[in-house]
């Protein structure tokens, strides 16, 4: 549910910044009222992901339950359902040129997924890491500090660092099954 929340203040961030826009280091405030428009797009877009993202997760706990797979691997899987919102958001984003967007999107959905969904979930029931996942959370870690060099030495991905990313989500989600 908070990955929606999250979704929801991208949008609002969207809303804004196609209001106020940048140009040579200026801020330029355009006078756009909040149209009609905006809202119904907001309030449908917002009752379609989380049917949306409902039926991802429900439809894939299922099958993977109906297949004998541990639910670790369920939660993992289920994660792809779940990351959907910010991957469109993403995809959105780069189309129109928002790298900062992107990238802040993906990374403040790890940050709360990581601190809050699981300091509150904590809270809630002490949390049991079975010895399998020590695994997944050594790659965690692996690839947060891959993502960390490409991000604060080269200030950039290239698409050979999009390639190999893609590549290693592969094999580790096929390994998942093996």
């Amino acid at each position: 549910m908070f990955h929606r929340v999250t979704s929801c203040q991208v949008y609002f961030f969207l809303i804004i910044r196609r209001t106020i826009k940048f140009k040579k280091n200026k801020l330029n405030i355009i006078h756009r009222k909040l149209a009609l428009s905006d809202i119904f797009f907001f309030v449908s877009g917002l009752i379609l992901l989380i049917i949306g993202g409902d039926w991802v997760v429900d439809n894939a706990s299922t099958i993977a339950t109906k297949l004998n797979i541990s639910d670790g691997i369920i939660g993992l899987s289920v994660a792809l359902g779940t990351s959907l919102p910010e991957f469109m958001t993403g995809l959105v984003a780069i189309k129109k040129e928002e790298d900062e967007i992107a990238i802040g999107n993906v990374v403040g959905s790890n940050i709360l997924n990581i601190l809050f969904i699981l300091g509150i979930s904590a809270v809630i029931n002490p949390i049991m890491i079975p010895n399998y996942m020590y695994y997944d959370l050594i790659i965690m870690s692996i690839i947060f500090f891959v993502v960390y060099y490409l991000l604060f030495t080269k200030h950039q991905f290239r698409k050979i660092d999009g390639i190999l990313m893609i590549i290693v989500y592969i094999v580790y989600t096929i390994c998942l099954y093996v």
